[in-house]
């Protein structure tokens, strides 16, 4: 659904047990109102597309990528998608997961890569100094991919002088870094949302 549409409100009913079903894939500190009447939009978008022939998948797996992403673009709008999440979320097994975010990320890769560049800029800003003075920046599990990239870059870029290596943690990936590594990935990663705006 585009910004530029016309919308209709209108008021539905559903039975309770199916409402509190759908609560429990509500994101923690989300209003279940407000997320849950997206889904409900995306799911009547679904029907009268198959209805009208507008959108009639031709596989289940084509029917399945078009859900993940409605899920991530309505309901989880602060989550990096990964197999880990995905599978966790719909129960499925790890290798139907990762295949369905492959498929994702070849439908949808802008919004996968927006996401998990806005998820490691938000957390360059929040690092901390550790006893010693280093730089503590912990990621997403989701975005380590796109994060040693950019540090592979810019070391052979001459921008900094060591690679960095992250450890897995129960909250993501923790790296530690330097100073010079945090302000270079952090230009590296603006740079990045420049670029991707048109400035």
């Amino acid at each position: 659904m585009s910004e530029n549409q016309k919308i209709r409100k209108v008021t539905v009913e559903i039975p309770e047990e199916v409402w509190e079903g759908a609560e429990a894939f509500v994101p923690n500190g989300a209003d279940p109102e407000k997320r849950l009447s997206k889904l409900i939009s995306a799911a009547f978008e679904e029907w009268v597309g198959w209805m009208d022939g507008s959108f009639r998948p031709t596989s289940v797996s084509e029917l399945e990528t078009k859900r993940a992403f409605e899920l991530y673009n309505r309901l989880f709008l602060e989550e990096v998608p990964s197999a880990d999440h995905l599978g966790g979320l719909l129960t499925l097994p790890l290798g139907r997961a990762r295949y369905l975010m492959q498929t994702l990320s070849y439908r949808h890769g802008h919004m996968l890569q927006k996401r998990q560049e806005d998820r490691i800029r938000a957390a360059l800003e929040n690092s901390e100094k550790d006893s010693t003075g280093q730089r503590i920046v912990v990621i997403d599990a989701g975005c380590r991919e796109i994060f040693d990239r950019a540090v592979r870059v810019l070391r052979a870029e001459n921008k900094i002088g060591s690679d960095t290596t992250g450890e897995i943690v129960r909250s993501g990936v923790r790296y530690k870094m330097g100073e010079a590594h945090l302000d270079a990935l952090k230009e590296e990663f603006a740079r990045e949302e420049g670029s991707r705006n048109g400035e």
